[in-house]
């Protein structure tokens, strides 16, 4: 497992058009780079007053986020994998069928 945790956003790094963020842009795994490597896991932790202000208009934030590589909000981003490797990369890229 990967994990990336963000934590020091405060509600000054978003103004105007600047904004904090993590962008994850690959994950390469023993020289394999392909998007279904990057599909991780986002726990995004919402600040307060705003989720509250949300939630008050109907609108519902999201507790996890698939896929997600673009970490706005402080959380955390978990990459999950199965070992050994070499068997999680062949059925994750779809590679067919493997003796191992």
């Amino acid at each position: 497992m990967i994990e990336i945790e963000f934590y020091n956003k405060s509600a000054k790094d978003s103004l105007h058009s600047v904004d904090k963020a993590v962008i994850i842009k690959s994950v390469v795994v023993e020289g394999l780079n392909t998007t279904k490597l990057s599909q991780g896991t986002y726990y995004p932790e919402f600040p307060e007053p705003w989720a509250s202000e949300q939630q008050a208009q109907g609108i519902d934030l999201f507790e996890t986020y698939r896929t997600g590589t673009y970490l706005g909000w402080n959380g955390r981003w978990v990459f999950e994998f199965t070992c050994p490797i070499y068997q999680w990369i062949h059925r994750t890229e779809n590679l067919g069928f493997s003796y191992v």
